[in-house]
């Protein structure tokens, strides 16, 4: 079902058209959260795509480029690799999931 229908007349001989907005229609739209810049224990999206692998668990220590996740974008994989040590604080999505540029992954403790 579309949003708008279009509706096609004749008035003195003349053809017309409208678009009326079909009302019925509940258009949601979900958004992930967005990861903090500043902060560099959280980690997001560096590009738009499917959020096709993650490689670490919660709780698990992490060294300087270690890998994290890995994003398919264009028929192309990304790993996407620490910049910094430490803990897996939580991790907020899921594999399979699109993700858009900056929307939180994971966070370090």
């Amino acid at each position: 079902m579309k949003a708008y229908e279009q509706f096609f007349f004749k008035v003195n001989g003349e053809n017309r058209f409208v678009e009326i907005k079909d009302q019925s229609i509940n258009i949601q739209k979900e958004e992930n959260v967005k990861a903090d810049l500043d902060d560099s224990a959280e980690f997001g999206a560096p590009l738009q795509g499917l959020l096709y692998k993650v490689l670490v668990k919660k709780g698990q220590e992490i060294k300087v480029n270690d890998p994290l996740f890995i994003i398919e974008a264009m028929k192309m994989e990304s790993t996407v690799t620490s910049h910094i040590s430490g803990k897996i604080k939580s991790i907020t999505l899921k594999p399979g999931e699109m993700v858009l540029k900056d929307d939180l992954i994971m966070a370090f403790e």
